[in-house]
């Protein structure tokens, strides 16, 4: 049966292919399903002319936070538990430093620590997000501390997942960026037979995968977008204001630019309003150079409101649709106390 639309929010990751799979089978695993009772909706990978995005059910999130409070209800709790994962973090940062000479269970002891890591980290971002403003004070701390804490350690992990791969290429004479395009299931398969599947070279231009407990489907027809209601068919050409939530207060105007993969960040020019799905430890750079921040995705404790806030720069977040409806060169005003941005001038060259 189709999924409702409705449901799933769509977001641009700088991910693989892989690496989003380890992190899906992650979130539908037993130790997740079980530290939240809960089981989430199938969740979606896409690539599509080398972009990648994925789909999560917003209820899912919701259903996380709601029952995380349920069960376990105070910050002592939620720091105890801090105190396993930061054994995790530890074990895990020995692993990127020592890793094991054979590079495939290099890469297998990488999925391990993730899928520990994943629990603690959601509850430290979906619970500010869909609780309220009638949390906790010490809970709400809690999960900023932990969001800052580990705002490294998973974007780390997957730039040595990477080298790994390469590693395995280089030795086996594979094409480079290859096993970035499996799946986790068919990169498992890999380690064990050395084959590769048919399609593997297609899936740079289109791939989705559609991930339920323990199994993966790959698919290479766009139509299934369709089937699985995953497309969007909104006109975002008459748009000329956009809500968001504020990250840190204040008023600026200046010429947008979108980036939409961290290569494109250093080419952000002083002064000109940053524009981009969600920001992290990478992104610092082009975040102190511009006027003001604004992102699609992001609730309070996220990334771009930290680091907006340390910084003094006006930051809209949460528009959900920032990208898709400015372009390059447009000037845009930001009312970061009221989480407002207003399109002035639409002269600018668009190249998006």
């Amino acid at each position: 049966m189709p999924s409702n639309p409705l449901h799933y929010e769509k977001h641009q990751r700088d991910y693989t292919l892989l690496g989003t799979c380890v992190v899906f089978q992650a979130f539908l695993g037993k130790g997740m399903c079980s530290y939240y009772d809960y089981t989430p909706h199938p969740l979606f990978v896409l690539v599509k002319n080398r972009v990648l995005y994925h789909f999560s059910a917003v209820e899912d999130l919701r259903a996380w936070a709601l029952n995380w409070i349920k069960k376990y209800k105070t910050a002592e709790l939620l720091l105890e538990h801090k105190r396993v994962h930061d054994e995790i973090v530890r074990s895990y940062e020995t692993l990127l430093e020592h890793p094991p000479k054979d590079a495939v269970k290099a890469i297998q002891e990488h999925h391990k620590h993730l899928e520990k890591l994943v629990k603690v980290i959601t509850a430290a971002i979906e619970i500010p997000e869909f609780c309220g403003p009638a949390l906790d004070p010490a809970l709400k701390e809690a999960c900023m501390h932990i969001r800052v804490e580990n705002e490294n350690i998973i974007k780390e992990g997957f730039s040595h997942h990477a080298k790994l791969l390469e590693r395995i290429e280089r030795e086996k004479n594979i094409p480079r960026g290859t096993l970035s395009c499996l799946t986790l299931n068919e990169f498992n398969a890999f380690s064990k037979t050395g084959k590769l599947p048919q399609n593997v070279l297609e899936r740079k231009d289109f791939v989705l995968v559609r991930h339920t407990q323990g199994k993966e489907e790959v698919f290479l027809d766009e139509r299934e977008l369709k089937r699985f209601g995953l497309i969007s068919q909104q006109d975002f050409s008459l748009v000329t204001e956009l809500k968001g939530q504020t990250a840190f207060a204040g008023k600026a105007q200046g010429k947008v630019h979108i980036i939409k993969f961290i290569e494109e960040a250093q080419h952000l020019i002083e002064g000109e309003v940053l524009v981009t799905g969600m920001t992290d430890p990478r992104y610092v750079p082009a975040m102190k150079k511009a006027s003001a921040i604004i992102t699609n995705e992001g609730g309070i404790t996220c990334h771009a409101a930290i680091v907006s806030r340390e910084l003094g720069i006006p930051c809209v977040i949460g528009t959900k649709i920032a990208t898709k409806v400015l372009k390059d060169g447009w000037i845009v005003q930001v009312k970061a106390n009221h989480g407002q941005v207003i399109v002035l001038d639409k002269k600018g060259d668009g190249k998006t």
